[in-house]
């Protein structure tokens, strides 16, 4: 047994760094870090060309004292990523993608070590990219998709207009607001609509409390082109989570489309939804979801063309609300029993109405959802080969 305090978890603190990580934006100074460390992580870092063993007195990394960095006999082993420009980017990765990176990698190995990992996808694109590009251990971008998930505002930010320009500050903003040249939509507890302007309620909640993102005369000039938009932001972080194996990522950004689908005609996706699953998103999705959905699909039945007929073209139903969205957008509390009215809609289809109005949507024979859950449950690991 241990007679002594420990004073770090970090069994290289002592040690000086022995790479040199070159790039080409400020601060001129090399990066230092620990091969030890970079091997166990980054497959490319991993292959680099040994040096002796030696020291460089770069800029310190977590864990690595001031101390520890002073030069040694010998030449460090250099790291060149002054010339890797990474997806989509027209420059070379930055200084601050680097030591992010450098965070994760450090944090599996010293618990002193705090990531921070951005609230937005947008924000966290480059710092996967780069794991890709660094062939990064699956143990590090399983830490980066917990860490996001782990976020109550993880958001999905949808340009307005074009981009800003390179290297301009955005305005500041809140967690799910807008700003000049983008709108946050949260990823859970919000179903948002486009009605004289962008608004959304909280899902659930304890009434039908309306929240004005944009309002009518702001949003008005991008109305039209709002759902494509806000598809595409979906179908490229649903296409960067699959290429990264992000299952549980995927499987929340799934379930945001089909929330946002809920409102249907006044809905933020509507009506480019179709461009969300693209060839790409379809080829790359985890397996897992890809079979869960298509057994989902297959054994239970789908919505029918039923109607509720009304007497004299209107009549009264009592209802249980079982969904978060159905009750909060009635303004109740799920499974709630309530009195709607019935009216007939457009297209023959029955609409529900009780202070607003809703689709009605019915399956007629078949398993219940529960059983249907079952049977994929049951089916899923015999297609997975498990």
């Amino acid at each position: 047994m241990r007679s002594r305090r420990r004073s770090s978890d970090f069994l290289l603190q002592h040690e000086p760094p022995d790479v040199q990580i070159v790039v080409a934006d400020p601060p001129q100074e090399p990066l230092s870090a620990h091969f030890d460390v970079l091997k166990l992580y980054s497959k490319v870092a991993r292959d680099l060309p040994r040096s002796s063993p030696s020291s460089y007195g770069g800029s310190p990394l977590p864990g690595a004292s001031p101390a520890s960095c002073a030069p040694s006999i010998g030449s460090p082993t250099v790291w060149d990523l002054s010339q890797l420009i990474i997806e989509d980017e027209s420059a070379p990765v930055s200084a601050t993608i680097v030591r992010r990176w450098l965070e994760l990698v450090y944090s599996r190995v010293d618990s002193t070590v705090r990531v921070d990992v951005p609230r937005t996808l947008e924000e966290v694109k480059p710092l996967l990219l780069f794991c890709d590009a660094v062939d990064t251990a699956r143990v590090v971008v399983e830490d980066v998709q917990r860490m996001l998930l782990a976020n109550a505002d993880l958001a999905l930010r949808v340009p307005l207009g074009p981009p800003p320009a390179p290297g301009a500050p955005r305005p500041p903003r809140s967690p799910g607001g807008a700003d000049g040249s983008g709108v946050e939509l949260l990823l859970r507890g919000r179903l948002y609509y486009m009605e004289s302007g962008l608004k959304y309620i909280a899902v659930p909640g304890e009434g039908r409390s309306v929240a004005v993102v944009i309002p009518p005369p702001e949003f008005e000039p991008f109305a039209a082109g709002f759902p494509a938009a806000a598809c595409a932001a979906v179908e490229e972080a649903l296409f960067l989570g699959s290429r990264m194996g992000m299952v549980e990522l995927c499987r929340l950004l799934m379930g945001f489309v089909k929330q946002q689908l809920f409102t249907e005609a006044i809905s933020v996706l509507m009506p480019a939804a179709h461009t969300i699953y693209s060839p790409r998103v379809i080829q790359m999705l985890p397996r897992e979801l890809l079979y869960h959905h298509f057994l989902q699909g297959a054994l239970l039945y789908q919505p029918t063309s039923l109607q509720v007929e009304p007497i004299q073209d209107r009549a009264q139903l009592f209802i249980s609300v079982a969904s978060p969205e159905g009750a909060t957008w009635f303004g109740e509390r799920p499974n709630s029993v309530i009195e709607v009215e019935v009216r007939k809609g457009p297209a023959g289809r029955s609409l529900l109405r009780h202070g607003t109005t809703l689709a009605l949507n019915a399956t007629v024979g078949g398993p219940n959802p529960e059983s249907a859950a079952r049977l994929v449950r049951e089916a899923l690991p015999v297609t997975l080969g498990e």
